[in-house]
């Protein structure tokens, strides 16, 4: 089990978990709210183009379709989703389609014991973050877990298919389960998402 990480280590963690990981869940939610509403208006597909402005000069990547700029950031969000999990100390039991407590750590894991808390339990989890869906979160996040597990660890013969709408309810879960089971919970007030929610 790792040791408990310093005030300062805590702080580079925190920031690099808002920076990737909460930020791709957010901006995940927002691409797919935009999306469901282009499709509910019977459009085709948008393009996109993404911008670059810094310190050197600006550069413009365009595509053809928003697909390679979608489709990274959602399988990111479910990758993160499953490790997110992971970090609360809970995994898919694929044979009962539940979540279940992590029964080993390895050494080098970075869990939410590393900042003094507990292990979330399945209920304090849900508990914790079934307010931001109307339906039963469990089964959402177990989805999305199953399909990273079948379809993104590697090839696999399996064609279940996972609604965009899926991860991004995986992905307000996600945010909720940070902001209450680690950020509250550590008298941190909740960080600003970019973009925000």
């Amino acid at each position: 089990m790792a040791s408990i990480l310093n005030p300062g280590q805590q702080d580079e963690r925190l920031d690099y978990l808002v920076g990737s990981v909460l930020d791709n869940f957010s901006m995940t939610v927002c691409l797919v709210n935009y999306l469901v509403e282009h499709h509910v208006r019977k459009l085709p597909p948008p393009q996109a183009t993404i911008h670059f402005t810094g310190q050197w000069e600006p550069a413009s990547i365009p595509g053809t379709n928003c697909g390679f700029f979608v489709n990274p950031v959602m399988t990111m969000a479910g990758v993160d989703c499953r490790r997110s999990l992971e970090f609360f100390g809970l995994k898919l039991d694929q044979k009962q389609n539940a979540l279940v407590p992590v029964r080993n750590r390895r050494s080098d894991d970075l869990g939410i014991e590393a900042f003094g808390l507990p292990l979330a339990t399945k209920a304090q989890f849900l508990s914790a973050t079934s307010s931001v869906l109307s339906k039963p979160v469990e089964p959402v996040v177990c989805n999305v877990h199953l399909w990273v597990d079948k379809q993104l660890a590697h090839f696999t013969q399996v064609t279940d298919i996972i609604m965009m709408q899926a991860i991004r309810d995986a992905s307000l879960v996600m945010i909720e389960a940070y902001m209450r089971l680690l950020f509250e919970a550590l008298g941190r007030p909740r960080p600003k998402l970019n973009p925000s929610v």
